[in-house]
């Protein structure tokens, strides 16, 4: 496995683990809280997760959300 396979699998692995963070989280605000959100601010609340993620040092994640 070369390097750059290895960061693309890290890459699919952690925008995986964070698509299904923000289900759950979503899945809970709906039962618990009885709070709706829109396709677009759901997509909103991912892409700003991933760019935190960048900003903590995901180095890998940065080729997917500018940060500019």
């Amino acid at each position: 496995v070369g390097k750059s396979e290895g960061t693309l699998m890290r890459t699919i692995c952690s925008l995986l683990l964070i698509v299904a963070w923000e289900i759950w989280k979503e899945r809970n605000a709906r039962i618990f809280q009885q709070a709706y959100f829109s396709v677009e601010a759901f997509t909103a609340k991912i892409k700003e997760e991933v760019f935190d993620w960048c900003l903590a040092g995901a180095k890998w994640l940065r080729d997917v959300v500018p940060l500019g």
